[in-house]
């Protein structure tokens, strides 16, 4: 190992010269706890800069399952770290520009800012080392990485069953974690949807890469992983989710003025984000009920999400999932719809 020169950094990442730290004592204590106590805590703190700075981002509505609940936690991670916001940076990126004076280990700096670089991706697991570690390699992306296994949601007996994961990556200095958590799931299902994956990016022109078409529609993907009893998936079209809407809904809202916003809104959303559609009903539904239950449209009219759900033969957490989208969607894009 190289001697550490004494106007070096100090090798425990304090920031100090090594002569003004550990060079006083020559013990060198490196700081893996201290610092996945510190991410700890930032992560922590990220999630309280969100709600405090950008409650809207956050869900109407309380997850009635435990997969809701995991669905809308990778959903919040997602936007806080990789959607630019107004002035043109992300929420975590505004979140650290707050902290970095604060932050006074220069290793706790560095790794948080790697953050800023991971991507959304899909993994395998490879092995558990002698630590408990699980290894895993990122199929998209490429790489390898030792992963805490407290952030994998399986018994051990099970991870050759569901040896595939999808979720976010984040370094925690001498290993890294899934935040929150990953979502595993078994062969076979992990074929068909690595297939629909594929077969979907190839008829986009938006990305390069099939690696970077996951990580900027990994939102649409995720209900796959983690709602696997969903139906098979098509290839449906703005215009069939139009159709099953003005066939079902009443006449009377369809000519109506606002209705036209609506529309404008939809197919602004759907060239912008680009959604994979299993059952355009779920969509259509989900389009109704904001016209309807939202103040955006001028629509004194009554209405219940079972009732809906049941009108177009879908569930109430599919509508659910939809309108939180087409709310957020619709605020950040208000003045273009009016």
């Amino acid at each position: 190992m190289a001697k550490v020169g004494r106007n070096d950094p100090c090798p425990c990442g304090s920031g100090k010269k090594y002569k003004k730290c550990h060079g006083q004592t020559n013990v060198i204590e490196f700081p893996s706890k201290r610092l996945e106590e510190e991410l700890d805590q930032y992560f922590l703190q990220f999630q309280d800069f969100m709600y405090e700075e950008y409650p809207h981002v956050f869900p109407r509505s309380k997850p009635t399952t435990e997969e809701k609940e995991v669905e809308q936690f990778i959903r919040l991670l997602y936007k806080g770290l990789f959607e630019v916001q107004k002035g043109g940076a992300t929420i975590f990126q505004q979140f650290l520009d707050k902290r970095e004076g604060t932050i006074l280990r220069s290793l706790t700096a560095r790794t948080l800012r790697s953050w800023e670089q991971t991507k959304a991706s899909i993994f395998k697991m490879i092995n558990i080392d002698e630590n408990g570690l699980i290894e895993v390699e990122d199929l998209l992306f490429g790489g390898t990485y030792k992963v805490d296994r407290k952030r994998i949601p399986l018994k051990e007996e099970d991870f050759n069953v569901a040896p595939y994961y999808t979720g976010i990556l984040l370094n925690w200095g001498s290993f890294y974690k899934f935040a929150p958590m990953a979502v595993p799931i078994e062969v076979t299902q992990y074929k068909k949807i690595r297939e629909t994956l594929e077969n979907s990016f190839k008829v986009q022109s938006s990305y390069s890469t099939l690696s970077l078409y996951f990580h900027n529609t990994f939102l649409e993907h995720l209900p796959q992983w983690i709602f696997k009893e969903e139906e098979e998936i098509n290839d449906s079209s703005e215009k069939e989710v139009l159709t099953i809407l003005e066939t079902t809904m009443e006449s009377s809202l369809t000519n109506h003025d606002s209705y036209r916003q609506l529309i404008d809104m939809w197919v602004k959303y759907y060239q912008d984000k680009a959604p994979v559609i299993r059952k355009p009903a779920v969509f259509s539904a989900a389009l109704e009920y904001f016209y309807k239950d939202s103040s955006h449209f001028n629509i004194a009219k009554e209405v219940s999400q079972k009732h809906i759900a049941e009108k177009y033969g879908v569930s109430t957490n599919s509508i659910s999932k939809r309108y939180s989208e087409f709310e957020y969607f619709y605020s950040e894009n208000k003045s273009l719809f009016q």
